[in-house]
C-alpha cells in the first residue's frame, strides 16, 4: 500500500507533510541499493565507461522510479528522502567515492527541468555534521568531483563543518596538489572558521612550511587574527620547531 501524503500529488516536497514509518523503512532499505550502485567504479577506457555510465543511471532510474510509483512522489522527491542517519545523500556517498559522473545524473533532461532549485538543494544538502557534498569530496582528495561541482555552479567557498570550507580541510590534511587546485579555481585564502583559523593558520599548525609557504606565495593575508587573537606568525612562535617562523621573518611578515 502507498503511504499517504497530506499533499497527494507527485510534487511533494521533504518538510511539508509527515511520512510514514512504513515508508521511511521501505526507503531506507532501497536506499543503501542506491548508495551501492552510485559507489560502482567505471572502467577506464573510454567507451567502457561511457556505456558503464549509461548502465549506472538506467538503473538508479528504475530503482527509483519503482519507489516513485509506489509511494506517489516524484524522482526528485524521492532522492531529497534517501538519507541515511548520518545525512548522507546519494551525492555526499558520491563525493566520498570520487564518483564525479554523478553530477551529470543530476544535470541530465529529465531531471529538474522545471526545478532546478530542487537540484540546487540535493547539491548543496548538508549532512548531520554540516558538511555538503563539496566538503566530502575536499576530505577525500576527489578534485574532479569539486571541479565538477563548481563547473555546475556550486560555491567553492561554501561552508561545512565548523565553518571549514574546502581549502581549510585540504590544507588540513595536507593535500599539496589538490589545494593549488582549489586556488586555481578560486578559493577565498582568507575565509575563517568558527574558531577564526584561516587556511594559513591550519597549515602553521601544521608545521607545513611547504604549504605555509605556496599560501604566502598566493597572497594569503598574514596579519588575519584567530579567535584567540594569535596571526599565523604567532602561531608558529609557539612551535618546537622554528622553521615556519623563520619563513615569516624571511618575508618580513611579523605582526
Amino acid at each position: 500500500m502507498a503511504s499517504r501524503h497530506n499533499s497527494g500529488d507527485r510534487n511533494f516536497v521533504p518538510g511539508t507533510a509527515p511520512v510514514s514509518n512504513r515508508s521511511l523503512r521501505i526507503m531506507n532499505a532501497e536506499r543503501e541499493a542506491i548508495f551501492d550502485k552510485v559507489k560502482t567504479t567505471l572502467p577506464h577506457g573510454k567507451d567502457e565507461r561511457e556505456a558503464a555510465i549509461a548502465t549506472k543511471f538506467q538503473d538508479i532510474d528504475e530503482m527509483i522510479a519503482e519507489i516513485s510509483a509506489r509511494e506517489n512522489m516524484s524522482p526528485e522527491t524521492i532522492l531529497h528522502f534517501a538519507h541515511n542517519q548520518s545525512g548522507y545523500t546519494m551525492m555526499h556517498v558520491a563525493a566520498e567515492y570520487g564518483r564525479d559522473e554523478m553530477v551529470d545524473y543530476l544535470f541530465r533532461p529529465q531531471m529538474y527541468s522545471d526545478r532546478p532549485a530542487m537540484r540546487t538543494a540535493i547539491l548543496m544538502a548538508r549532512n548531520t555534521t554540516l558538511d555538503r557534498p563539496i566538503h566530502i569530496a575536499a576530505r577525500n582528495d576527489s578534485v574532479e568531483f569539486i571541479r565538477a561541482l563548481v563547473v555546475k555552479g556550486i560555491n567553492i567557498n561554501s561552508i561545512g563543518a565548523f565553518g571549514f570550507t574546502c581549502l581549510h580541510q585540504a590544507v588540513r590534511l595536507r593535500y599539496q596538489q589538490l589545494v593549488a587546485d582549489l586556488v586555481d579555481m578560486g578559493a577565498n585564502l582568507d575565509i575563517q572558521s568558527m574558531s577564526g583559523q584561516t587556511a594559513l593558520h591550519i597549515a602553521v599548525q601544521n608545521n607545513d612550511i611547504g604549504m605555509t609557504r605556496f599560501l604566502l606565495d598566493k597572497g594569503a593575508d598574514a596579519a588575519i587574527r584567530n579567535a584567540g587573537g594569535l596571526t599565523p606568525d604567532e602561531v608558529a612562535q609557539r612551535l618546537k620547531d622554528k622553521s615556519v617562523h623563520l619563513l615569516f621573518i624571511a618575508r618580513r611578515l611579523l605582526h
